[in-house]
């Protein structure tokens, strides 16, 4: 952001002295607005997201484009200015005008706040939706050219986005500890690419929305790779019925992180005491995996069953993952905890 500063001396270096000011006209601390320009210039993220948006305005009247708003925002945001208020002092900021190809100087400034302001209450819900499939189309593109992929690995999980004042929907999380969001995410756990993302409330349960985002992405990837296997891995908040029938009924792959119940307790015990045994006497921690069928409540079909049991001297510890895989238990719960 331009600023202007008294001069910094840092001494006298044989005789002459080394001064440095910051009081020219055009300065910037966010100098890297110009580096994502680059990346969105070749990803396109910005105008297919804008393609996707329905814009109300009259044309005659336009003076930012829908695609240059929607830069400057995530630009901003990017670079740590996240409240739309920052708009106002940075919409002359050069950094930020040469991202949106405009002169630093001679050119219009960018956006004000309420311009923005305007851009976010006027989004629909079905605007979201084709923003999602935007979001979509961005990676499916980036890898148009992988014709000959064989696995596709689903990543889900939720973070937190921590909100601060009254935000519609923001509420206290008691894992965060504070007032937030909990966004879902999914990613190409091979490529590390960011599939999909879906704002939850605050009070969302962990699978919410999970069910929903493979509906609409598993069969856009397998139109694209249709002789992938895709697998999903997620832990055990996802792990409920309706996921692992969604699996059964694709032919997806999965490893799924599940609670602990009685039954696999008892099932797993007899390796979980061999561990302390060990742990006891090696005087370090020993793990033991193993495996059985088990069927829970509600489910329509046992289903195979892997377990970690873990001790060390005064203390133990037993997971548990539900999986489709035949591979034996240490592998896939390598796998899982990847």
């Amino acid at each position: 952001m331009t600023q202007s500063t008294q001069p910094t001396h840092l001494g006298t270096t044989r005789g002459r002295q080394a001064v440095v000011t910051f009081d020219a006209e055009l300065t910037t601390s966010d100098a890297g607005a110009i580096l994502l320009r680059r990346i969105d210039d070749k990803l396109d993220v910005c105008g297919r997201l804008a393609r996707a948006i329905h814009d109300p305005r009259n044309p005659l009247f336009v003076i930012h484009p829908l695609v240059s708003l929607l830069r400057q925002r995530i630009f901003q945001i990017a670079m740590g200015w996240q409240d739309v208020n920052d708009s106002d002092w940075l919409r002359s900021d050069p950094a930020f005008k040469l991202a949106l190809h405009r002169l630093p100087a001679s050119s219009l400034n960018l956006a004000s706040q309420t311009t923005l302001c305007r851009l976010e209450n006027w989004v629909t819900e079905a605007d979201l939706d084709r923003c999602a499939d935007a979001l979509l189309d961005v990676y499916l593109a980036k890898h148009a050219g992988h014709k000959k992929r064989r696995l596709i690995t689903l990543d889900a999980d939720v973070t937190d986005a921590r909100t601060h004042g009254h935000q519609e929907q923001a509420a206290f999380n008691a894992y965060y500890g504070h007032t937030c969001y909990t966004p879902l995410l999914v990613f190409d756990g091979d490529t590390d690419d960011l599939i999909a993302v879906r704002l939850r409330p605050g009070f969302a349960g962990t699978g919410d929305g999970l069910l929903d985002e493979l509906e609409r992405i598993v069969p856009r990837l397998k139109a694209q790779w249709p002789k992938a296997r895709i697998r999903l891995r997620v832990d055990g908040g996802f792990g409920w019925l309706g996921i692992l029938a969604f699996c059964d009924r694709h032919g997806l792959e999965y490893v799924v992180g599940f609670q602990a119940t009685t039954t696999l307790q008892t099932m797993a015990a007899a390796d979980l005491a061999e561990a302390q045994v060990r742990a006891e006497d090696a005087g370090a921690m020993y793990q033991y995996f193993g495996s059985g069928t088990y069927q829970s409540e509600g489910w329509d079909r046992p289903r195979r069953v892997i377990w970690k049991a873990e001790a060390e001297p005064g203390d133990t510890d037993l997971r548990f993952v539900v999986t489709n895989l035949p591979a034996n238990p240490r592998a896939l719960y390598k796998l899982y905890c990847r």
